[in-house]
């Protein structure tokens, strides 16, 4: 998971630091589910998900650098996940808890896939929580006010 913002402030350059609030959307889940995951108890699973996805993350914390500001203010936003990555993570680690049961997990092709994009979609609702969003000085600052960019990652 990759983040991006804006910052405002004084000019330099900075290390950003935040608080991520992620919105719970079903209709998001629903869609990644496509033709996947389908059923009378499909809603009820994307509400669960989203829901839980959107708590459960909610107060992660992310580090970057700011170009362009060294003090001041920065809002963020998650503006990649990989995805691939996610859906092989899933299929791995369920798989190898379904082996000393007996089984082989999720026989539906394309499960993994259908799960990692639902949940890759409420990860890129996340969003810096305000006013948490602060740009500290890592080196000297100049005289004026600037706008800026950062790049971050979660930690």
């Amino acid at each position: 998971m990759n983040l991006v913002g804006v910052t405002t402030g004084t000019v330099g350059v900075g290390t950003v630091t935040g608080t991520l609030v992620f919105i719970p959307n079903p209709a998001l889940i629903l869609a990644a589910f496509s033709t996947t995951i389908q059923g009378a108890t499909a809603p009820l699973t994307a509400a669960t998900l989203a829901t839980g996805l959107a708590v459960g993350l909610t107060g992660l914390t992310y580090l970057g650098t700011s170009a362009g500001v060294g003090l001041g203010t920065d809002i963020s936003r998650v503006a990649s996940v990989n995805t691939p990555l996610l859906a092989q993570t899933l299929r791995t680690t369920h798989t190898s808890m379904c082996l000393p049961q007996g089984g082989t997990g999720a026989l539906v092709p394309g499960y993994y896939e259908a799960l990692a994009g639902a949940i890759s979609s409420i990860i890129l609702t996340g969003q810096t929580l305000p006013p948490t969003g602060v740009v500290a000085p890592s080196g000297p600052l100049g005289p004026s006010a600037s706008v800026g960019v950062s790049t971050s990652i979660p930690v």
